[in-house]
């Protein structure tokens, strides 16, 4: 045989193999999985199964419990452990992780535990029999599903084989297998839209990060006095559009792309959005009267002006979500809000000049300038203004990469997660072509 191909074939083998160790260790590997109506299994936008040990205090697990309470001596929760190359559900047990087996029970001390962490998931606890199908939002594990039943007023947790008949309920009491066929499954529903109110400015954590602070143009026009046979005082309007963009960096636990109503204080009335965008807009259009006390036989050219402010801010508010059933849930939100919009609104005029030559007119001028529309309230009289200092300049790109606060920052913490053998697989997956 040729040596070159069993070369090749050896360096194929070799690829197959390391691929075949790395895959479990992508970035997916602490995903929880839910049960979908269209027969794939969905990733949960909120929940996640972490690392725990044998030394973990109970008290500082912050898990999904069997029975809904937390913290206690005797509290339950969730886990997977690791056995025969597959995640197995079972519950925990004196800090083990303690799962049914083929009629066996197999106690782990390094398992994940099922997590909430940014406490916007809505678990349910859902009855199930053999009759029934299993529910949407069920959580699963390679056709396992988390379960409990009770016995003597006491929850035990496991999980739903459904591939043992019509399904079976697996836990483990006193060191003991035990199997039903009626018990509850753990369910997750996901809203259907969010509300944002009650937004706050956090105040004495960090200063507000000007990125922007530059002056734009927003009208101009000339004002004379050629009709008149004596100094007059000469009027025109001047129209302009303020515009306003809002980001909210994305919060960890919420859904992506929901339909997102947000009320803000600074923004014209509520604005409906889709979480994770960007809004941008305008408010009504404004007009200005704008005045100048003229020489006969001269002209003078104004400007309006105002300046373009970009900022990022850390926030509290109040967000509702709302779910199928018409159930609503309030949470308390904290992240970060990048704002665009232009203020200190203002008209600059030149000096006067004669109309015929060019030159410059002697002038002891009068000037007014009258808004015709009801005025927006400035930008600079929010509370989150009054924050800033005299000191708050531009922050370079170094700056806002080490604040924790800065969007930069911010969504750059998101990409790394758990994705340390990402790089390698990508590596190798070259190799292997090469």
């Amino acid at each position: 045989m040729d040596c070159h191909f069993i070369s090749q074939m050896a360096h194929y083998y070799n690829c197959l193999f390391l691929f075949t160790v790395l895959l479990p260790y992508t970035c997916s590997q602490d995903a929880v999985h839910v049960k979908s109506p269209y027969g794939l299994g969905l990733t949960s936008s909120t929940l996640r199964w972490t690392s725990a040990f044998i030394d973990t205090d109970s008290a500082e697990i912050d898990g999904v419990t069997v029975n809904g309470e937390a913290g206690g001596v005797n509290s339950s929760y969730i886990c997977r452990a690791r056995h025969g190359g597959h995640n197995i559900i079972g519950s925990t047990h004196a800090r083990l992780c303690q799962i049914a087996y083929f009629g066996e029970v197999f106690s782990y001390p390094s398992f994940e535990v099922l997590t909430n962490p940014s406490s916007f998931a809505r678990l349910d606890w859902q009855l199930w029999t053999r009759f029934y199908l299993i529910p949407d939002g069920a959580l699963e594990t390679r056709l396992s599903y988390v379960s409990r039943f009770k016995v003597d007023d006491v929850y035990y947790g496991g999980r739903l084989d459904s591939t043992l008949g019509r399904g079976k309920l697996l836990t483990v009491i006193d060191g003991v297998v035990k199997e039903t066929t009626e018990g509850e499954i753990l369910v997750e529903t996901e809203p259907i839209a969010y509300e944002i109110t009650d937004f706050k400015y956090t105040s004495g954590t960090t200063k507000l990060k000007i990125l922007v602070d530059e002056e734009v143009l927003l009208d101009e026009a000339t004002l004379s006095n050629e009709e008149s046979d004596s100094t007059s005082t000469v009027s025109t309007i001047v129209s302009y559009d303020i515009p306003y963009k809002v980001y909210l960096a994305h919060v960890r636990g919420l859904v992506k792309g929901l339909n997102t109503t947000i009320s803000l204080s600074t923004l014209p009335g509520p604005i409906t959005t889709n979480w994770g965008r960007e809004v941008e807009g305008k408010f009504s259009r404004q007009t200005k009267e704008v005045s100048y006390e003229l020489a006969k036989g001269t002209l003078v050219n104004l400007t309006l002006t105002g300046r373009r402010i970009v900022q990022e801010a850390p926030y509290t508010a109040k967000l509702f979500a709302k779910y199928p059933d018409g159930k609503e849930v309030i949470h308390n939100l904290e992240g970060v809000m990048k704002t665009e919009w232009v203020t200190q609104i203002k008209v600059e005029y030149t000096h006067p000049h004669f109309i015929a030559n060019n030159t410059l007119a002697p002038t002891t001028q009068r000037t007014t300038t009258t808004t015709s529309e009801k005025k927006i309230r400035d930008y600079s009289d929010y509370d989150y203004m009054d924050q800033q200092n005299d000191d708050s300049d531009a922050v370079n790109e170094d700056e806002r990469s080490k604040d924790p606060y800065s969007l930069q920052a911010y969504s750059g913490s998101r990409s790394v997660n758990s994705c340390s053998f990402t790089a390698s697989l990508i590596l190798l997956l070259l190799y292997c072509i090469i």
